[in-house]
């Protein structure tokens, strides 16, 4: 499925603290598409439980799930959030 998104680069265990609003994460994989600083949010997980999936595509995350030996990625209910 296409969603329209294109990623040339993809940075590795990039952690990211903002002191002024508190934020701290880090990701395994942040996907750069090289135009605005956009951020969208996936979460990825070998079993996904039916709860657990209900949620994260209600929390406007991508969910990303082994499908074979390809990906499946299924869009969030609604706009992505963004940040």
């Amino acid at each position: 499925m296409e969603f329209g998104l294109i990623f040339p680069r993809t940075n590795r265990n990039v952690r990211v603290k903002d002191e002024k609003n508190n934020i701290i994460l880090e990701t395994d994989a942040m996907l750069e598409n090289g135009d605005k600083r956009t951020f969208l949010g996936a979460v990825a997980g070998v079993v996904v439980d039916d709860e657990a999936r209900k949620y994260a595509l209600n929390q406007g995350l991508y969910l990303i799930e082994p499908a074979g030996s390809d990906l499946n990625i299924t869009p969030p209910n609604g706009n992505p959030k963004e940040w």
